[in-house]
This record gives C-alpha cells, sequence and structure tokens, in this order.
C-alpha cells in the first residue's frame, strides 16, 4: 500500500534530526509490513495544536485530491498528526469518508478508540504544559525578573550567581532608550499628538522598537490591555503581568489576544527600574483620560471594504484612514518620508474597484468560463460513483462472510485479543464500503447549471456600495471577505491638486474564475455527505 507520511516537531529548540529520525523509523516498520512511503510531508518547529501547518495542510490536499494514490497516511504517533481534540477527530472523519487510513508507528491502525483516548490525552498534556508554562513565568514575575520579550528603555540580561547557575531574566535600563521615553511622555504632556512625536522621532532618525519608523500607535498603545508606551507602568516601576490571555480561533487555528480584568493583572515593584517620575505619569494618565471617551472615528471601526490593499505608487507604503472620509499614505502622514501627500475618497476607491469587478464577472468571457469550470469540477465529484458502487457492494458481501466467521469463532469460545482487533478492522472496512455503495443515488440531488448561474447573478449584485452598507455585519463581512479575496493589488498615484488621483488595480484571475464557484461546489460536498449521515469536510476547492 502507497503511503503518505507526515513528521513534525514541535519547538525551534529541539533537533532538525527529530524529523530524519521519524521518517526513517516510520518507514521501517511500514517495510516491514509491506507498505511504501510515495510521498513524504513535514513541519519543522511548529505546534501541533493547531492544523494550519503547511505541511499537513499540504498532505491533506494532496490526499483529498487522489484518495487511491494515497490510500493510507502514517506517522509516528498520533500527537505528531494533531495535539487538539477536535482536529484529530475532524481528520479521521475526512479520511474515513476518503477510505483512507490512519497508520501511526506508536498505535498501529488506529481506530475510534484511539480517537477518542489519544485525542483526550493530548489535549490534557498541552493543557498541563500551559499551566507549568504561566507557573514558570508568573515564579519570575515575583521576583522582578522578565517573563518574556524585551520592553523598549531596557536591556535584559543574565549573570551566573554565587552558586554558579545561570540566572536569566533580568533587567537593567538602556540609558539612550530611556532618554527617548522620556522625551515622548515630556512631549505629550505638553501637549502634542502621538502622531506629532511619532513624526518628531522619525525626523530625527531614531529608531521605533522594531526597527523601523514611528506610528502614533507604537505610542498611543491599548488602554483596555495596558500597552504602548503611554501606558506601560514598567516605566514607573511596576511589572505588569496577565494583562492578556491567548485563546484560539476555531475557525482559522490563530491565537489571538483578548483583554483580562485588572483584578487579575499580577503586579510587581521593581523600582530599580523607573524611567518616569509619578507627577509626569499622572499628568500623562490625565490627558489620557479625557480623551478615553471621545466618540471619534479613531476608535475602533469595522472592517473596510479595501482595508490593507491600497497601497502607495511613490513608496510603496500603505494607505491608511486619518479622518471620517479620506484614506492617505502612512508614510506622508506619520513618517514624513514620502511625498505623496494627497489623499482620496475612501468611497470613491471603493467604487472605482467595485466597478471593474462588476465588469469582469459580468463579461460573457468569465460567465462560460465560469460554467464550464463548475460543470467540470462537477463532473469529477461524481464520476465514476456508480462503478465504484459496484465494487463496494461485492467488498461488502466479502467483509459480511468474513465478519460472521469470526462472530462464529467467538461464539465457540475462540475469542483471542487478535480475532477482536480483526472484527473491528474488519467493521471499520464494512463501514467505508457501505459509504461508497450509496454515493450514485446523490447525483439526482445536485444543482442544475442554470440554478448555479442564478445564485452566480445574485452574488455578482452585491458588488454595489449601497448594497453592501444595507448588509447586517455579519454578511457584510462575507461579502468584503470575498471581494479582498478576488483583489490582488491596489495602487494610487499622486496627481496635481486639480485631478483625480491615478488608481491602478489588479485583480486575482483565479478568484475571480472562481467567484461563488467555491461556494457552490462546498454545498455540493455538504449536500453528498450529509446524505451519507458525516460531518461536512473542509469546505472549499
Amino acid at each position: 500500500m502507497r503511503v503518505a507520511l507526515y513528521a513534525r516537531y514541535s519547538s525551534d529548540k529541539q533537533s532538525e534530526h527529530s524529523i530524519e529520525d521519524q521518517i526513517a523509523l516510520v518507514t521501517k516498520r511500514l517495510a516491514a509490513e509491506g507498505h511504501s512511503v510515495e510521498e513524504v510531508f513535514t513541519d519543522y518547529a511548529i505546534s501541533g495544536s493547531s492544523a494550519n501547518r503547511p505541511g499537513f495542510q499540504a498532505m491533506l490536499k494532496a490526499v483529498k485530491a487522489d484518495p487511491e494514490r494515497f490510500p493510507m497516511i502514517a506517522a509516528e504517533a498520533l500527537d505528531r498528526l494533531s495535539r487538539n481534540q477536535a482536529d484529530i477527530a475532524r481528520l479521521y472523519e475526512e479520511m474515513v469518508y476518503l477510505g483512507v487510513t490512519i497508520w501511526t508507528a506508536e498505535e498501529g491502525r488506529v481506530d475510534e478508540l484511539h480517537i477518542g483516548l489519544k485525542g483526550t490525552m493530548n489535549a490534557l498534556f498541552l493543557k498541563s504544559l500551559k499551566e507549568k508554562i504561566r507557573r514558570g513565568q508568573v515564579g519570575q514575575v515575583k521576583r522582578g525578573k522578565s517573563a518574556g520579550g524585551k520592553a523598549y528603555g531596557y536591556d535584559v540580561v543574565t549573570h551566573v550567581d554565587a552558586r554558579g547557575q545561570v540566572e536569566r531574566g533580568d533587567r537593567v535600563i538602556n540609558e539612550e532608550e530611556a532618554q527617548v521615553v522620556r522625551q515622548i511622555f515630556q512631549d505629550y504632556v505638553a501637549g502634542l499628538s502621538p502622531g506629532a512625536i511619532a513624526k518628531s522621532l522619525n525626523g530625527a532618525g531614531i529608531a521605533s522598537p522594531q526597527g523601523g519608523i514611528w506610528r502614533a500607535s507604537t505610542i498611543n498603545g491599548n488602554r483596555k490591555r495596558g500597552m504602548g508606551f503611554l501606558h506601560n507602568r514598567l516605566y514607573i516601576g511596576e511589572l505588569v503581568y496577565n494583562r492578556v490571555r491567548m485563546v484560539k480561533d476555531p475557525e482559522t487555528g490563530k491565537r489571538v489576544s483578548r483583554p483580562n480584568p485588572k483584578s487579575e493583572w499580577i503586579i510587581e515593584a521593581v523600582p530599580n527600574l523607573r524611567i518616569i517620575d509619578d507627577e509626569t505619569w499622572a499628568k500623562a494618565q490625565a490627558r489620557k483620560a479625557q480623551h478615553a471617551d471621545r466618540p471619534t472615528h479613531r476608535q475602533r471601526r469595522a472592517k473596510t471594504l479595501l482595508q490593507g490593499l491600497v497601497h502607495c505608487a511613490e513608496c510603496g507604503g500603505r494607505y491608511t484612514q486619518k479622518n471620517k472620509d479620506y484614506i492617505y499614505c502612512m508614510n506622508a502622514k506619520e513618517a514624513r518620508n514620502c511625498t505623496n501627500t494627497r489623499g482620496i475618497k475612501r468611497a470613491e476607491i471603493e467604487e472605482r474597484v467595485l466597478s471593474v469587478l462588476r465588469f469582469a464577472l459580468q463579461n460573457e468571457r468569465f460567465v462560460n468560463i465560469f460554467k464550464q469550470e463548475f460543470n467540470a469540477a462537477l463532473k469529477d465529484m461524481t464520476s465514476g460513483q456508480a462503478e465504484k458502487a459496484k465494487r463496494a457492494e461485492k467488498q461488502i458481501k466479502a467483509l459480511d462472510k468474513q465478519i460472521g466467521n469470526i462472530i462464529d469463532a467467538i461464539a465457540e469460545g475462540i475469542g483471542t485479543p487478535a480475532i477482536k482487533q480483526k472484527l473491528i478492522d474488519l467493521s471499520a472496512e464494512r463501514e467505508i464500503a457501505e459509504m461508497k455503495s450509496k454515493a450514485p443515488c446523490l447525483t439526482a440531488h445536485l444543482p442544475e447549471t442554470h440554478e448555479v448561474l442564478n445564485r452566480y447573478g445574485d452574488i455578482v449584485g452585491t458588488l454595489d456600495s449601497r448594497t453592501l452598507n444595507q448588509m447586517s455585519d455579519s454578511h457584510r463581512k462575507i461579502a468584503i471577505d470575498r471581494i479582498q479575496r478576488m483583489t490582488d493589488t491596489i495602487t494610487v498615484s499622486p496627481a496635481p491638486m486639480q485631478k483625480n488621483p491615478e488608481v491602478t488595480f489588479s485583480a486575482n484571475f483565479n478568484a475571480l474564475i472562481s467567484f461563488g464557484f467555491g461556494e457552490e461546489i462546498a454545498k455540493v460536498q455538504r449536500l453528498l455527505v450529509a446524505e451519507e449521515g458525516l460531518e461536512p469536510p473542509t469546505p472549499g476547492l
């Protein structure tokens, strides 16, 4: 049997040889059982707590594209594939649906029992690891040491204590950076805005904490999270821990931060690290409080249509919204290293882009390509179903005979562990074969091309500013995400004052072709799987 082999290690502190060792071990074990490795997929220094791993996703894509080429996926152990309980259960369901076996050197052929027990154990392992890390970080903070990360104005140092052991996490003031911190607070207390302070620092050639240009947001920070220069209590000799917690988005698998209530913050006095005096700090916080509840356009707003996509033709910098109606080159406004200082109305550039997309998607050429691609994908999904079903029915009869013989043997008292395991394996094979045998009856429920084209037209109708503004927040977000996927680049070139800036728009051709197409195919996939009583696989092509 040909196998897709997956190997992974979690930390950049581990050796890359771990991957080689896993591949060697699994390949040897597979060969002993008569299997051969068709292709190897790897992820280096990436945690198994998320399924968003390049190598893992590449393996899934390859297996889903051609299950007959990869009838088995293999790994050293189940936790190499995933440590997330939901992700590993999802993987198992998808592989059962495709008729693909999961095998590991540690567990052998993986079944529902492994998924339940090992999935729980891996989830508990991650929880325990998280608690140990947190306990260690809290201990560091209680000793006045750094729990991780580097704050501007300080250097993290190590030294050897009296016992000869290396002590890590101590901070000392970096006097050159501390002078910048003092200047920022003095300028802010004097009435300068964070944007003006950022311009001054950039004009003086002072590098930001990340080594680039200063921005107003770096100085302003986030009051609720206690972050940013003007909120960093380390500057008054207080080390604060547990301001935020990290949670994983179940849809994307990405970790996002959430602010903790102040009652859960851990604060430790470190007077030797004070940079700002109490009087200056109090004046800065008083000024921040005056603006905290002011309802301006700068407060958090809903995601805009072209956010992050518009760039300056002069310097390549991003355009950002600086007032209610206009967007500007960020480098021209904040860093002062670009001459393209003219803004452009956000509504104007959005309508320009939408009109181009509407024209392209209503073009007869695109509509014809859409029909061809959709029909080809539909045919590919349903072709050969009848023949596969016949083969599956023959397989079911053969499996029923074997299962019956084993049940008879067990009834007669011959119930060894090996016989029981064989019964479990045969039952799993029968379940897969039964699903395959039901596929032909589903083709009658698939949508007609004209139905899909009608829905395609409805979706194109959403490419209008007025329609977008009338949508609910959830539907508008979906529409914006769809439009952003179709947009490759947007650049704005300066023009004389009496003329509108020149806008150059480049669309993502593949996304245009599949506009609405992927959504409809996903519906077909959900229909096929729902008819078989399973959860739907990940939607998309």
